[in-house]
């Protein structure tokens, strides 16, 4: 899917899963987009 020009890959989470707070969540999603803005697939 990473390859199709129609499709758009987004996060999607859930509020009140133990030990992954907001902060957790962001941090992870901003280390993604490093990854993905730098090429990076894995």
């Amino acid at each position: 899917m990473w390859e199709l020009s129609n499709v758009i890959v987004s996060p999607h989470s859930t509020d009140n899963v133990p030990g992954l707070t907001n902060e957790l969540q962001t941090d992870l999603l901003c280390e993604n987009l490093r990854r993905y803005l730098a090429g990076s697939r894995s």
